[in-house]
């Protein structure tokens, strides 16, 4: 989360606009929408003093859903 940070700055500060992706391990989907939030708040979090919506858009994409054969039901993807 530091690292993407750092690297969100830099980007910022060369003048670019950045699409900036969260999304949570499968093991944390497991756990719970309340789980899913916390994890998307400690993403978030360094990167919050960054935020303008005219440079950055969020992007949400599960890591489970990328290549692991796992797909999310129409009532995950409505959450």
């Amino acid at each position: 989360n530091e690292t993407l940070a750092i690297k969100l700055k830099y980007i910022l500060d060369a003048g670019m606009k950045c699409v900036y992706c969260i999304g949570e391990p499968l093991p944390i989907r497991e756990k719970g929408i309340d789980a899913v939030l916390a994890e998307m708040a400690i993403q978030l979090t360094p990167i919050k003093d960054l935020l303008d919506p005219s440079k950055v858009v969020i992007a949400y994409e599960p890591v489970w859903a990328i290549g692991t054969g796992v797909t999310a039901t129409p009532e995950q993807a409505q959450e």
